[in-house]
């Protein structure tokens, strides 16, 4: 059993149009394992940010940050060159020194073809699927009393959660460690898509690029 897929020994005596006429089996494995990911998400605005329209009039309000999280992924191995499985993430964006914050979660279908090349397996794939943002921002504790916008609206703190639909382009590769192990590193870019509750944004931030390292554990199918 091979985390890279399968693996035959041939006599020399089987004759060569023998071998060709065998066909490749359409399941040759599967495999699964968690990833921690870091990365940087941003966007046009501190309102687009948030998801209040309100924090655009706020001084010195962030519109970008560095996000971190983990995760987990679990794929079946088509053809010993594609995957077909799933996934699923947290990714906390901490602002402003304080409780204020982005978390985002989410998760959906992963497609990708791969090339096996010795110990290396490149990837290039997409995820698609859904996720929800909760965004905080704590006002209080960021200057010592309430924020106040230029329409006199006054902000102690501030929490929304809105949901999203998402694609998310990504390209990576696995090495074996051994047969049954490898070390997986990804990098891709979830973009949000949709609209929120008050129609102020569409859901296209904030967003970016992360990085993912981690394990991936298979089983590959027996000939």
């Amino acid at each position: 059993m091979l985390l890279f897929g399968t693996m035959s020994m041939y006599s020399s005596e089987i004759p060569a149009d023998s071998l060709a006429a065998q066909k490749r089996p359409v399941f040759t494995g599967c495999s699964g394992g968690m990833m921690l990911h870091a990365g940087y998400l941003f966007a046009p605005d501190a309102g687009a940010l948030f998801g209040n329209t309100a924090f655009n009039s706020m001084a010195e309000m962030p519109r970008g940050g560095v996000t971190f999280g983990i995760g987990g992924a679990a794929k079946v191995h088509f053809l010993d060159r594609i995957h077909l499985g799933g996934e699923g993430f947290v990714s906390t964006m901490p602002l402003m020194g304080n409780n204020s914050q982005i978390r985002t979660g989410w998760g959906g279908i992963v497609l990708d073809h791969y090339w096996t090349r010795d110990r290396f397996r490149p990837f290039l794939g997409f995820t698609l699927g859904g996720g929800s943002m909760r965004r905080m921002y704590d006002g209080e504790s960021t200057i010592g009393k309430p924020s106040e916008d230029t329409n006199g609206l006054t902000y102690n703190a501030y929490f929304r959660k809105t949901t999203f639909l998402f694609v998310g382009p990504y390209l990576g590769f696995e090495y074996a460690l051994t047969q049954r192990v490898a070390l997986v590193c990804r990098l891709d870019y979830v973009v949000p898509f949709g609209k929120n509750l008050t129609d102020e944004y569409a859901y296209m931030a904030p967003s970016g690029p992360r990085l993912y390292i981690g394990f991936m554990f298979g089983h590959g199918r027996k000939n």
